[in-house]
C-alpha cells in the first residue's frame, strides 16, 4: 500500500488514487491506494475531490510507487491508460 503519511492524520478508510470505474479496480488489484484525513480527502481546501493538483500528486505518486514495486512504465500505460509523469 502507498502511504503518503503527510496527507494522513486519521486512519479513515483508503482512497483509491485511481478513481473511477476501471481505475479503482485496478488501483485496488495492485493495492495503490492511500490513507487521507478528511481535510485532504472530500472536506478541505486541498482534498482530492475539489483540487486537481492534489489529484495529479497522488496519481503520480501511484505511479512512481507501482514502478518502483510492481512493474515498469510500460504495464502501467497499459493498466491505466495514461503517464501522469511526464
Amino acid at each position: 500500500m502507498l502511504v503518503l503519511r503527510q496527507y494522513a492524520k486519521f486512519t479513515p478508510p483508503p482512497l483509491n488514487v485511481f478513481h473511477g470505474t476501471a481505475n479503482r479496480k485496478k488501483s485496488e488489484q495492485y493495492d495503490i491506494t492511500v490513507w487521507l484525513c478528511a481535510n485532504h480527502h472530500n472536506m478541505g481546501m486541498k482534498c482530492v475531490h475539489n483540487n486537481k493538483e492534489m489529484d495529479l500528486i497522488l496519481k503520480q505518486e501511484g505511479q512512481r510507487y507501482f514502478e518502483a514495486n510492481i512493474g515498469n512504465r510500460s504495464l502501467f500505460m497499459k493498466e491505466f491508460g495514461r503517464n501522469y509523469l511526464d
